[in-house]
């Protein structure tokens, strides 16, 4: 009996039909943890690659988006901004009977050497635009024009009239006269004396010449992060380890360099005239005296500033970045357990198109009428 229940309990006994199947798919079980460590290290290396070309593409295009809007706010409301702040007393007219005082600000603003934001360019002085505005309408003045001083330079080129609306195009040029940085009619009529007037001058040539500074050294440092797509190289390499920097993303690279040529160029004069009214207390109204200036005279190292603009190339460039460039890079795969050459048969690459765009047609924010609002955009 006892036989017979042992011999029963063995033949129901479901240890060997679960021991058969497990020694049968152990060798399953570690191939699918091995292919498993695989897919992961897959996985993380195509995310790790997809971010450094996103990284690099972004921080790129950054740099020259930082530069272009920069150079549209030294051209827009810079100086603007500045002269009204230090420019911003009233002036009393010679002869007060019927006269409002006069704004220092639009000594310089009448006579065509200060650009002003809209919407009213006669006043010259405006509230600042809102934040969500996509055209701040920089302007020169464009009331009547002074009649035209006779006075010549000794090589004999008479001076340009008031206003500079004939540089609000895209490629402005200079006929190389002196250009007039006061309004003559009404320095004749202010109640300024001369050290006064030397004053609000020296004040407006600094900015100027400040300015100018502040585009070199932009330009300077644009020129140094872009050549040969430097900061995207480097980019890549700090996110991708793999590489040299010298040669990281190298296809990429040789795609968005030629779209980073691009430069705003000076729009530098060398020549500037200043009135002068030899206005003393209890005097009435005189003769304004013109005076010109070089920039040699105040030996300031260079030409005075007056606004940048695009090349033509580099217009043509900025409409293509608006479109957006694909950058397309191929990338090296991590070994695996089964020593299969992957990059053979699949050809791994990453991929992104980065755009940059300012709000206006044609993606040109730097001139005319700037506006310092480009933006870098990415798209799968």
């Amino acid at each position: 009996m006892n036989i017979r229940r042992l011999l029963k309990r063995n033949y129901q006994s479901n240890k060997g039909q679960v021991l058969l199947p497990s020694v049968l798919l152990l060798p399953i079980f570690i191939l699918l943890v091995y292919l498993l460590f695989d897919l992961t290290n897959l996985s993380i290396n195509k995310v790790q690659h997809q971010f450094a070309l996103d990284n690099a593409a972004y921080t790129q295009l950054t740099t020259l988006s930082s530069y272009l809007n920069a150079m549209a706010m030294i051209n827009g409301p810079s100086l603007y901004r500045v002269m009204i702040t230090y420019q911003g007393e009233d002036v009393k007219p010679v002869d007060e009977k019927g006269k409002k005082p006069e704004n220092i600000f639009n000594l310089f603003y009448k006579g065509g050497s200060i650009l002003a934001i809209g919407p009213d360019h006669e006043k010259g002085i405006n509230p600042k635009p809102r934040a969500d505005s996509v055209d701040w309408d920089v302007q020169y003045y464009d009331g009547k024009d002074d009649e035209e001083d006779k006075q010549e330079l000794g090589h004999g080129i008479p001076a340009k009239k008031d206003g500079h609306k004939d540089w609000m195009v895209p490629h402005p040029k200079w006929d190389k006269k002196p250009v007039i940085m006061m309004n003559k009619d009404l320095i004749s009529n202010a109640a300024l004396t001369m050290d006064a007037t030397v004053t609000k001058i020296a004040e407006y040539l600094k900015w100027v010449f400040y300015l100018g500074n502040i585009y070199d050294n932009q330009t300077y440092t644009a020129q140094q992060l872009t050549n040969n797509a430097a900061m995207f190289r480097e980019g890549y390499f700090v996110n991708v380890t793999t590489c040299r920097p010298s040669e990281c993303a190298k296809q990429s690279a040789q795609v968005l360099a030629p779209y980073l040529k691009i430069q705003a160029k000076p729009f530098d004069i060398d020549v500037m005239r200043a009135y002068f009214n030899d206005w003393t207390p209890g005097s009435g109204v005189n003769s304004p005296i013109a005076f010109d200036l070089t920039s040699q005279d105040l030996n300031a190292g260079r030409d005075m500033f007056m606004f940048s603009y695009l090349t033509p190339e580099s217009v043509t460039l900025l409409r293509k970045l608006e479109r957006g460039v694909v950058l397309k890079q191929p990338y090296r795969l991590p070994a695996n357990s089964l020593k299969l050459n992957l990059e053979a048969k699949y050809k791994p690459y990453t991929r992104v198109t980065v755009s940059l765009q300012c709000p206006r047609r044609g993606n040109n924010c730097v001139w005319p009428n700037p506006l310092p609002k480009y933006n870098v955009l990415l798209m799968p």
